[in-house]
C-alpha cells in the first residue's frame, strides 16, 4: 500500500454500508478518481465537513488492489457563499455532472481542474457567468471538440471581415454558402469573445467586461452546440 496526496474537487459522492462514502475526486495531477471516505457518514467523523459536493480540499489517499482509501482531508475551500442561492448552486452542480459524465478515470485535465475550481470560488463569492462560459469552453477542448473559431470548417478557406459566416454546430465558423443545415447565427462581437475566452486562462477572466446581450448570444450558442456534441451522453436535467 502506498500514498499519495492531491489537490482535488469532489463532483460526486454516494452512501457505502452503513457508515461511509465513496467520492468521485477530480484531481489536478491523476484526473478522477474513486475513493472510499471510511465513516464520512458517522456524527463526529474528521473526514465527514470535509466530504461536500464542490470541496476543494487536498486529499490524502492510500493505494490499495480494490478501492483507494482516504485517509485525510485538508480542506481549501468550500463553496458556502453558493449556499442557498439556486443560480449559483445550480452552475456548480451542472460543472460537476459534466466531469463526472463525460471524463473517464485516471485521464489528467489540469487546465479544466483549473478552471472549475475558479467557477467554484467565483460562483461561491460573487456572480461570474464568463467563468462559467469559460469552463464549458475547456471541457471542450479537452475533449477535442472546440469549434474552430479561424477557419471554414467546410471549405477549410480562411474567413475575412468581409464573409457571411454562420456557425456551424457540426464543426464551428462557416461561410453562408458552405453550409446549408445544423448552424446558428452569430456576429463579430461572439466570435472575438469566443476567440478570447478560449486562448485566455481563467484568472483573465474575472476582470473582464463584457456586453451583456453578447454574452448571453454566446453563451446560448454554447449550451446549444454542448447540446448537439453530448446530448446523447449528457441526462436532459444538464443540457
Amino acid at each position: 500500500m502506498r500514498t499519495y496526496r492531491s489537490d482535488a474537487i469532489i463532483i460526486k459522492r454516494r452512501n457505502f454500508l452503513e457508515k461511509d462514502r465513496i467520492l468521485t475526486l477530480f484531481s489536478k495531477e491523476f484526473g478522477k478518481i474513486e475513493a472510499l471516505a471510511k465513516g464520512a457518514r458517522r456524527p463526529g467523523n474528521r473526514l465527514s465537513p470535509n466530504s461536500d459536493l464542490a470541496t476543494i480540499a487536498k486529499f490524502h489517499i492510500h493505494k490499495t488492489k480494490s478501492i483507494d482509501i482516504i485517509s485525510e482531508i485538508e480542506p481549501i475551500f468550500h463553496p458556502f457563499g453558493a449556499r442557498g442561492k439556486f443560480d449559483k448552486t445550480q452552475k456548480i452542480s451542472f460543472g460537476l455532472k459534466i466531469i463526472d459524465k463525460l471524463f473517464e478515470l485516471g485521464e489528467p485535465h489540469e487546465r479544466t481542474y483549473e478552471v472549475l475550481s475558479k467557477l467554484i470560488r467565483s460562483v461561491s463569492d460573487h456572480e461570474k457567468q464568463l467563468i462559467f462560459l469559460k469552463f464549458l469552453i475547456e471541457v471542450l477542448n479537452d475533449l477535442g471538440y472546440l469549434p474552430n473559431f479561424i477557419g471554414c470548417s467546410n471549405c477549410h478557406r480562411q474567413i475575412s471581415a468581409k464573409d457571411d459566416f454562420v456557425f456551424n454546430l457540426k464543426g464551428g465558423l462557416s461561410h453562408t454558402d458552405c453550409c446549408k443545415e445544423h448552424f446558428l447565427d452569430i456576429g463579430k462581437d461572439e466570435v472575438k469573445l469566443l476567440k478570447f475566452l478560449s486562448d485566455s486562462k481563467a484568472d483573465d477572466i474575472v476582470n473582464y467586461k463584457a456586453n451583456k446581450i453578447v454574452f448571453e448570444k454566446t453563451y446560448i450558442l454554447i449550451r446549444q452546440y454542448f447540446s448537439f456534441e453530448f446530448g446523447k451522453m449528457l441526462p436532459d436535467e444538464i443540457l
